[in-house]
């Protein structure tokens, strides 16, 4: 179902918040189009930025950190991270 929904015409947007954040983005990420964008919840880039930066300001959990995220193989590049690490979030467009 997601699949047909990512093929339609235009810029699609995934937001990734399950149980799951890193195999839903690797296996959502697959099916992107160029210039497609996918998001993640819970993120921080890695433990030690999450507990200097993020624990008890902004959120408290790093389910998904760039260790988990194979950015060269998924041909994914990560944008406008300053605005969404304030929301624990990470946005990467497709590239091909």
């Amino acid at each position: 179902m997601i699949a047909d929904f990512i093929k339609q015409e235009g810029t699609t947007v995934v937001c990734c918040d399950g149980g799951s954040k890193s195999n839903e983005l690797r296996l959502i990420s697959s099916l992107l189009k160029e210039g497609d964008f996918i998001l993640a919840h819970d993120y921080a880039p890695t433990l030690e930025y999450s507990k200097e930066h993020m624990v008890e300001k902004i959120w408290n959990w790093a389910e998904i950190r760039d260790e988990h995220i194979d950015k060269e193989s998924l041909k994914l590049e990560q944008v406008y991270f300053d605005l969404f690490i304030k929301a624990a979030w990470c946005c990467f467009k497709k590239v091909e």
